[in-house]
């Protein structure tokens, strides 16, 4: 008999066994086929089943390892053929002998290994807040070494973030070796203050796994560890907005602003403000105060002259950031405006003209004689 050439074995790939008789011989398969079979240390007996040769003298034995079997250490054959409802005849009907004489050459350089790379752990980036620009690193740990080929896609792993959608870590490095980096690099206006959320299985994208004997990897993810803790925060904080807190029109010598922020920062003083006006209006950013560091209290004073007054972030090099560190972006120039000092209509008080004769006369024709009767006595007492 000959066998394999030695090496090891994965997955689909077949070995072949030929067995040699002094003369050709009628294999029926009728009733089942003949096979020898192999002893492995992982898989327990295995077959090499017929394959061809009927008519010949020289018999084809295969066997294909299937997922889970693995012998390191050399597989071991049957010295004798199973018949297994089979019959192997000569041309005068007699059956074959089928114990195998010799074995050429030795097994013991034979092995199996279908063990399927599988993941056993997944590690992902510590605890803390991302923002743009940061990596998130994923490292899946495997039961045994493989070999990653890009050529064709890069295999990744999926992640759901609360804003973003779904993303892409994408293999980074570790080919070779049992354990696999994935990357992915946090994009502006991602969010997810509850945890990233990862995919149940890698995705190969064209891409091609497996270990150094054509072993596939099962690609489900086992032992991911909790990612609870690994948040993603590349939302600038920006104003949503600035109103008056005080009367409007004023004529007060100082006024007050509230500047409402989408979310807590810091960094913020009052060179991050200017004064829009209009007119001869004038005044002094004086003082900043927040409770919460969401809403803040802009104190202007000095203010004089007449026209308005507004309040205006400035669009860049305030150096207010939010918690997560990302810097706000955009200034804001829509607020509300005071009006200092309006002019205040003033009523001119003008002479009540003094009723003469003519117009008594007038009065009297319409009211009756009394009143210029009243005109006259007046003279008269005088």
């Amino acid at each position: 008999m000959t066998v394999p050439a030695n090496g090891t074995y994965g997955i689909g790939q077949a070995l072949n066994f030929t067995v040699t008789f002094d003369s050709p011989l009628t294999v029926d398969v009728t009733g089942g086929a003949p096979r020898i079979a192999i002893t492995l240390d992982t898989g327990g007996t295995v077959y090499a089943n017929y394959l061809s040769g009927s008519g010949t003298a020289t018999l084809t034995f295969r066997f294909i390892p299937t997922s889970g079997q693995q012998d390191l250490t050399g597989i071991v054959t049957a010295t004798t053929i199973d018949l297994n409802g089979s019959t192997m005849r000569d041309a005068g009907n007699a059956d074959a002998v089928v114990a195998i004489n010799a074995v050429e050459p030795s097994t013991a350089g034979i092995n199996i290994d279908a063990i399927q790379p599988s993941v056993t752990s997944v590690s992902v980036p510590a605890n803390a807040t991302y923002i743009a620009g940061q990596n998130l690193d994923f490292t899946v740990n495997l039961n045994k070494a493989v070999i990653v080929d890009t050529t064709g896609g890069t295999p990744y792993i999926s992640l759901t973030l609360d804003t973003g959608g779904v993303v892409q870590a994408s293999y980074l490095s570790g080919s070779g070796t049992s354990s696999l980096t994935y990357r992915y690099v946090v994009a502006p206006t991602n969010l997810d203050k509850t945890g990233v959320a990862l995919g149940a299985s890698l995705v190969l994208n064209g891409g091609a796994v497996s270990d150094s004997y054509g072993n596939t990897p099962i690609l489900t993810l086992n032992g991911v560890a909790s990612t609870t803790g690994v948040l993603v925060d590349a939302v600038p904080p920006v104003v949503q907005s600035i109103t008056l807190v005080d009367t409007n029109p004023t004529y007060a010598g100082s006024v007050h602003f509230t500047v409402t922020f989408s979310e807590p920062v810091t960094g913020v003083d009052t060179s991050d403000f200017t004064l829009t006006t209009t007119g001869a209006t004038a005044g002094t950013i004086a003082a900043v105060a927040t409770a919460d560091n969401v809403v803040f209290t802009v104190t202007v004073t000095g203010v004089s002259g007449t026209g308005t007054l507004r309040l205006d972030l400035k669009n860049s090099g305030t150096g207010i950031a939010d918690v997560a560190t990302n810097a706000i972006t955009t200034g804001f120039t829509t607020g509300a405006a005071y009006s200092v000092n309006p002019v205040v209509p003033v009523v001119n008080p003008t002479a009540v003209p003094t009723l003469t004769n003519w117009a008594l006369l007038a009065l009297s024709l319409l009211l009756g004689t009394s009143a210029f009767n009243f005109r006259s006595n007046q003279r008269k007492s005088t």
